[in-house]
């Protein structure tokens, strides 16, 4: 057995390793949050936490009437991150046969071509993910404006908001999607510039 072992492709490896676990934490995180100072809530696609002094709530079906607009943005997002996740995977799959000199022995298809730009389709689809979701606070208006026409929902139309101790905005998981997006763009240009698979 033939080694195909260069040390870029390693690095690239190593890239898509650290953007295969960041889109797990990213996926299994809370992406948004809101609070007030005492009562928190943070948002992911299948669960809303209500925190305040003394009790915690989860809802596990949050946005099933009362916030569907902000569900459809949440799981639109989900998505994307899980179609980046699968593209990565595959991509770190096709990088373990080429360091094995595997790859460039299955017939049919490029796929040493097809691996270099693999990467590309993963970043792609996890900036997808990152962006629709700033579409959230528009959502979360939305759905304000469908529940009661006597509460101001302007406040709810950005993504970003903070007046005093009141703040609205990306939490941790989505800030680990930007990160992820960093490391993607770096291991795709690297991949289409340098390595050889």
């Amino acid at each position: 057995m033939e080694f195909n072992f260069k040390i870029i492709n390693l690095v690239v490896f190593i890239l898509l390793g650290i953007s295969w676990v960041l889109l797990i934490v990213s996926y299994s995180g809370y992406w948004y949050q809101r609070n007030d100072g005492t009562v928190y809530e943070y948002y992911k696609h299948d669960i809303m936490l209500h925190t305040s002094p003394g009790y915690n709530d989860y809802y596990t079906n949050w946005g099933s009437d009362v916030y569907k607009h902000s569900l459809a943005i949440v799981k639109a997002s989900l998505a994307m991150a899980i179609l980046a996740w699968l593209v990565v995977s595959f991509t770190l799959v096709m990088c373990i046969l080429s360091f094995l000199g595997l790859l460039s022995k299955i017939p049919f298809v490029p796929f040493p071509t097809v691996t270099k730009f693999l990467p590309v389709l993963a970043f792609l689809f996890s900036l997808l993910a990152t962006l629709i979701f700033t579409g959230v606070g528009l959502a979360f208006k939305k759905d304000c404006q469908n529940l009661s026409s006597f509460i101001d929902c302007d406040v709810l139309g950005h993504f970003i908001h903070q007046e005093g101790y009141n703040y609205q905005g990306p939490a941790f998981a989505w800030i680990v999607s930007v990160i992820t997006n960093f490391f993607l763009l770096v291991a795709s240009g690297l991949s289409i510039a340098l390595a050889a698979f």
